[in-house]
């Protein structure tokens, strides 16, 4: 696969990769994020409808297959897998069309993410970086993500919750949750819009994937 050529987005991935390293530490042969991981290979089987949700070759075809890697979090290649520290967890799939043609999935266990780009988690990096320990509250995440606009999943939360206190779902008046009143602009709704008619109706999956062999990582 081709790397990409805009040389202002070279620099912003060169500079995300230094920024996770000073926050983990550089561990040679390892990746700087979601270090430690486990490689397998495998098949996706669409189901019968798959093809009238969505024209992406792998769910027109009888089966496809798949490169799977899980992963814990951090760019700490020895994190105990029961450690909360690995959360989020991550799961990449790579479907193969052709030879030198994919689609790949990238996805991690906590719905949202902290920024809208890349330039965004830079500066939110360099905000972890600067928090540690000793430095007192508010340290700089802190500040960087209370002036950061309401997320969507944010937004998405406060209309789960009118729709819960709607149907009757929230547990009366002593109820510790409460619901705060919010104002979403223009870009927030068209988000939370893209987003609900981008999902998969609940109880129609697009196929399921058979892991078949473990793929040993190769020691130099």
């Amino acid at each position: 696969m081709p790397l990409p050529n805009d040389e202002k987005l070279l620099a912003l991935a060169n500079d995300l990769i230094h920024q996770i390293i000073k926050i983990f530490g550089e561990h040679p042969g390892f990746r700087p994020a979601h270090a430690k991981g486990a490689m397998f290979t495998g098949t996706f089987t669409p189901t019968a409808g798959a093809a009238s949700l969505t024209k992406a070759p792998h769910a027109t075809r009888p089966s496809t297959p798949v490169t799977v890697r899980f992963s814990n979090s951090t760019g700490i290649p020895l994190l105990p897998d029961n450690e909360p520290n690995a959360n989020p967890r991550g799961l990449a799939v790579r479907f193969h069309l052709a030879e030198h043609v994919h689609t790949d999935i990238v996805s991690h266990s906590t719905d949202g993410f902290p920024t809208r780009d890349g330039n965004q988690f830079l500066e939110f990096l360099r905000a972890v970086a600067a928090s540690g320990p000793d430095v007192p509250s508010p340290k700089p995440v802190e500040l960087f993500l209370g002036s950061r606009p309401l997320a969507m999943l944010d937004i998405e939360e406060r209309v789960n919750d009118v729709l819960d206190a709607l149907g009757g779902y929230i547990a009366g008046p002593r109820s510790v949750r409460r619901i705060a009143p919010i104002v979403p602009n223009a870009d927030q709704i068209r988000r939370i819009t893209l987003e609900k008619s981008t999902r998969v109706p609940r109880g129609r999956p697009l196929g399921q994937i058979t892991l078949a062999r473990y793929r040993r990582r190769r020691r130099s």
